[in-house]
């Protein structure tokens, strides 16, 4: 996975990121269907987890 350093003394995090903004209701729109964005969640980790 390809990671960038934050700064120059930072940590390094992942060029991959997981957009979260429509699970919250926050935003306007529908209010998000908090099992799928759980669900969601859940996936995206154990996708990094066995990248």
């Amino acid at each position: 996975m390809v990671k960038n350093q934050l700064g120059q003394k930072g940590p390094f995090v992942s060029k991959l990121g997981l957009g979260c903004m429509r699970m919250s209701s926050i935003w306007g729109g529908p209010t998000p269907d908090q099992t799928e964005s759980i669900a969601t969640i859940h996936k995206a980790l154990t996708m990094v987890l066995h990248f």
